[in-house]
């Protein structure tokens, strides 16, 4: 099952983004802090922790960045450390 940005809730497409992001900020979720280096895009860090690089736009949530793929070096990402939590947090919405 992959993981959508959107989820239909009473008729209505919700941003599951902001939800990460406070689920980060606050600890409910485990993660990682990585520094951007190399010229990686989030799809290339998505592959390497999720086996998924789609899932870029969860690290981008997590992270308080914008919909880019391309980060310059030095950016402090927010990554999970267990997809199954990113996926609890979107059922618990």
């Amino acid at each position: 099952m992959s993981i959508k940005r959107f989820k239909n809730k009473g008729g209505y497409d919700i941003n599951v983004s902001p939800y990460l992001y406070k689920a980060c900020e606050s600890n409910y979720l485990n993660w990682e802090r990585v520094i951007t280096s190399g010229g990686k895009r989030l799809d290339h860090y998505a592959y390497e922790k999720f086996n998924n690089s789609s899932y870029w736009w969860i690290i981008a949530a997590c992270s308080g960045i914008g919909w880019s793929l391309q980060v310059p070096d030095g950016i402090a990402l927010r990554i999970p450390l267990d997809i199954e939590q990113v996926k609890n947090v979107i059922g618990e919405i």
